[in-house]
C-alpha cells in the first residue's frame, strides 16, 4: 500500500476523490489551514507542517536516541527559492507561525507549489506514523511522463 497525502483543497478535492476509489493507496487528505495537531508549539498545520520538513531535512534524534531524518532532494531551484521565503514569527499565545500563503505569493511573485508538494511528501501526522516515503523523482505515469523529467526542462 503506497501513502498519499494529498492537500484536500480546491483542485486537490478531485485527487482525493479519484484517490479515494483506489485499494492499493492510503489516502491521507490534508488540510493545512486546519488547527495543528500540536496546537500549543504551532499556530496551524500549515505552520506544523512546515517545521517538521524543516526537521526532516536537518535530521534529528528521536526519544529512543536513534537518528531520524537527514533527507533532501535533487537540486531545484524554484524549489530552493520557495522554501527560504517564508518568513515566521509568534503569534499572541507564543506559536510558531508560518507567513500566510497569500504573503509569500507575494513575495515570489507565483503560488509557492513545489514547496507545498514538498511539505505533503515529508509531513508524517505525529500520532499515525506512516511507513513508507515515494520518491517523487521515481514515479512514472502510465504516459511515460516522470516528475523528474519536468524538473529538467525548466
Amino acid at each position: 500500500v503506497v501513502v498519499v497525502r494529498v492537500d484536500a483543497i480546491g483542485p486537490g478535492v478531485s485527487a482525493v476523490d479519484f484517490l479515494a476509489e483506489r485499494r492499493r493507496v492510503h489516502l491521507v487528505p490534508v488540510v493545512s489551514s486546519e488547527r495543528a495537531y500540536d496546537d500549543e508549539e504551532y499556530f496551524n498545520l500549515r505552520s506544523e507542517m512546515h517545521f517538521m520538513a524543516a526537521a526532516w531535512m536537518k535530521g534529528q534524534v528521536d526519544a529512543t536516541g536513534k537518528f531520524v531524518g537527514g533527507g533532501g532532494y535533487e537540486p531545484y531551484e524554484d524549489l530552493d527559492n520557495e522554501l527560504v521565503v517564508a518568513r515566521f514569527g509568534f503569534d499572541p499565545h507564543n506559536r510558531l507561525k508560518v507567513q500566510s500563503k497569500d504573503e509569500i505569493k507575494s513575495a515570489l511573485g507565483r503560488s509557492p507549489d513545489n514547496a507545498d508538494g514538498f511539505h505533503l511528501a515529508v509531513y508524517e501526522h505525529p500520532e499515525k506514523k506512516q511507513t513508507r516515503f515515494i520518491d517523487p523523482t521515481q514515479l512514472q505515469h502510465k504516459s511515460g511522463f516522470r516528475f523528474a523529467d519536468r524538473r529538467r526542462r525548466r
